[in-house]
């Protein structure tokens, strides 16, 4: 199981606490070290067990104090549910320091495990068995966490006494130049080494049974105090209601999950999801805010705009006109856009003008809104889209197909031709493409241009608001079918 993630900061009194469960036949731990201890070269009889910090150097004694230094960490495997195997183990260790150049390291198992975290040395330390893995420490990588392999050593210790002892060093120790890398060790809590376990299960499938939350808590982000248990769910995303019980400061979450056969999830080695609750925000930043999409056409359709922010995707509210709804029908809206998360201000305003053009006006003289002002809408319900109607100088609230072209059939030069005619609103030819298509079998259609193919246009003035189009097609002996085509 694994918390979900939480806001950085909140001023909440109370939060959510979910978290995301998965069961298969491969299931993933991770351990956390029972001990880790570094040793140094140059201080052979000096213990480093509760150091906060491990490290991996090679340095001779003149090139640095410590001279060569290695990561001792031991995991116990008797936390996995009984009865599984290990198909891959690999050892997890946070950089956050490096300095010097890029530096292979490699990591050996241990066949003795009597080694304390409060007695080792570099005098002491057992023999180094063989090499399980090597990995190249990066040079400046900072930040970053590196795997080692160490599946086949885990195989045979989960078959033994279930402790699984390593040790980190460099490939070539005693540089004349040191070259220094530094690890979160356990003590240091946050980002601390962890045996990263997938194990195949047998027997009878399991399910989650419960999740349980525990949280710590610390007032200056530095001292922590110990985990405590914050509440178990059941079912569904897991969820509790957490409270804060030690007012303001800094919590940090994990989740145990336990399955239906009873097997318990081993507890995470660091924290899974934070939040920092306070009365006010941690810190307030201004945030740049900008408005795209001001100038926009009406076509019946809500209209809202594009509000973008420096740092991006914040969240915002939008109101026009003072309403946070985006509005559809042609006008002016006074924009205002607020900033409203939390860390964050900014606010910028601007105006929305949305334009109609011939047909929208078309529509908004018959009273259309909305929907029903659309131009494939077809509020009448006569077949004939308020486009069309726009188009043939029809009335889109009056179920009246008359306006629809209308074809007859003559002769041309003693062949059959069909005529198809039909009449234009000219405050709609500026605005909407027409085009008559036709064929003979309903499947190929060809633009009528006129004067190609035999076919011929003409256009006469019916009145000042109205043309009539007539275009003639020769049949030649076939069928021809005819039809009107709208672009807007």
């Amino acid at each position: 199981s694994h918390v979900n993630p939480s806001a950085p900061s909140t001023t909440a009194s109370a939060i959510g606490l979910t978290a995301t469960t998965t069961i298969n036949s491969n299931s993933t731990y991770q351990l956390a070290p029972a001990a880790d201890a570094q040793v140094a070269s140059g201080n052979a009889s000096t213990n480093y067990g509760s150091s906060n910090n491990l490290f991996i150097q090679s340095a001779t004694t003149s090139a640095s104090t410590f001279g060569d230094e290695r990561s001792w960490l031991r995991f116990d495997l008797s936390t996995l549910p009984a009865g599984v195997s290990i198909t891959s183990a690999k050892l997890q260790l946070y950089c956050w320091k490096a300095t010097g150049a890029a530096l292979p390291a490699e990591v050996h198992g241990i066949g003795d495990d009597s080694w304390t975290e409060s007695g080792l040395n570099w005098s002491n330390q057992p023999a180094l068995g063989a090499v399980l893995d090597t990995q190249t420490l990066g040079a400046s990588a900072t930040n970053v966490w590196y795997a080692w392999d160490v599946t086949a050593f885990a195989q045979t210790k989960l078959a033994g006494n279930k402790l699984v002892s390593v040790a980190a060093k460099a490939v070539t120790e005693g540089a004349a130049t040191a070259a220094t890398y530094g690890f979160d060790a356990k003590e240091y809590g946050s980002n601390s080494p962890y045996l990263l376990v997938t194990v195949q299960s047998t027997g009878t499938p399991v399910t989650v049974a419960q999740v349980q939350y525990f949280y710590r808590y610390s007032a200056d982000n530095v001292s922590w105090g110990t985990w405590t248990a914050a509440g178990t769910a059941t079912g569904g995303t897991y969820a509790v209601n957490f409270t804060f019980p030690n007012s303001y400061g800094y919590y940090e979450f994990y989740s145990v999950a336990t399955d239906s056969a009873g097997g318990v999830e081993a507890p995470a080695p660091f924290a899974q999801a934070a939040t920092h609750y306070t009365a006010a925000p941690a810190y307030t930043t201004a945030a740049v805010v900008s408005l795209s999409g001001l100038a926009q056409n009406f076509d019946g359709t809500v209209k809202p705009v594009t509000v973008t922010t420096v740092p991006p995707d914040l969240t915002v509210d939008v109101s026009y006109n003072g309403v946070p709804v985006a509005p559809s029908n042609p006008g002016t809206y006074a924009v205002v856009v607020t900033v409203n998360q939390a860390g964050y201000t900014g606010t910028a305003s601007g105006n929305l003008t949305i334009t109609a053009d011939a047909f929208n006006t078309f529509a908004s003289s018959y009273g259309l809104t909305g929907a029903a002002a659309a131009a494939n809408a077809d509020p009448d319900g006569d077949g004939v889209s308020n486009l069309m109607e726009f188009v043939l100088g029809g009335n889109p609230t009056v179920a009246d197909r008359s306006v629809l072209p209308t074809s007859t059939t003559t002769t041309v030069g003693g062949q059959p031709a069909l005529v198809f005619s039909y009449n234009v609103n000219t405050a709609a030819s500026s605005l909407v493409t027409t085009t008559v298509e036709y064929s003979t079998d309903l499947t190929n259609w060809t633009t009528a241009v006129d004067g190609q193919n035999g076919v011929a246009i003409a256009t006469s003035v019916v009145n000042g608001t109205t043309n009539h189009v007539t275009v003639t097609i020769p049949a030649s002996g076939a069928k021809v079918f005819a039809r009107l085509h709208l672009s807007y």
